[in-house]
């Protein structure tokens, strides 16, 4: 017999842990046990769950989540580790990218859009003229720019454009007076003479 906090003699329960008992019941069990109604310590080995205590799992096996009723499901396949849903991954397998959105696309994706992959093949490194580079994909640009560092930050405008001195690319339509061609780089470079 061992007396619970209240100075009661109780049976021994199994798995209880530093034999903590209140009023014949067990309220805290050992690691991968859990105390049910009855103050009995059950087994609730949670499936696929790496690092569990008395509360339930603290961290689950690499290619799986931790559910908020302390389950462990598996990662989505695009997924090699994802957080809180299957489909929020933290990192990708080797063939895959992790987007700024934490979904993991294909590199076969990036055909078009990407000049140079990284060396890991974790994504692309340098993007094709027209796009800038989006967490480790590629974006295309706004129709004004010819590349561009940003989806709106024109690094040199597009045809048809000219960069203004606040540094965005505007039609070259809205220039008027202009005597000869209209630089991409700096606009309009000599204006038309009022005659008398």
């Amino acid at each position: 017999m061992i007396k619970d906090q209240n100075g009661k003699c109780n049976n021994n329960i199994s798995y209880c842990l530093n034999k903590s008992y209140v009023n014949g019941k067990c309220v805290e069990c050992l690691n991968t046990y859990s105390p049910n109604l009855k103050g009995e310590c059950i087994n609730t080995k949670i499936e696929y769950c790496e690092e569990q205590n008395t509360y339930g799992c603290k961290r689950c096996k690499e290619g799986y989540y931790l559910t908020k009723d302390m389950k462990c499901l598996k990662c989505d396949d695009k997924c090699e580790t994802c957080y809180g849903t299957s489909t929020y991954c933290m990192s990708c397998s080797n063939d895959k990218y992790l987007r700024n959105d934490k979904t993991c696309q294909s590199n076969e994706e990036l055909n078009g859009t990407c000049l140079q992959l990284l060396q890991d093949g974790s994504g692309c490194g340098i993007c094709n003229k027209g796009y800038y580079r989006n967490g480790k994909g590629c974006s295309k640009c706004e129709k004004e720019c010819l590349t561009c560092n940003q989806k709106d930050k024109c690094i040199i405008c597009g045809e048809g454009y000219f960069m203004s001195s606040t540094g965005i690319c505007k039609s070259t339509t809205t220039i008027k007076g202009c005597k000869g061609e209209i630089d991409k780089e700096y606009g309009c470079r000599e204006c038309l003479q009022d005659i008398i």
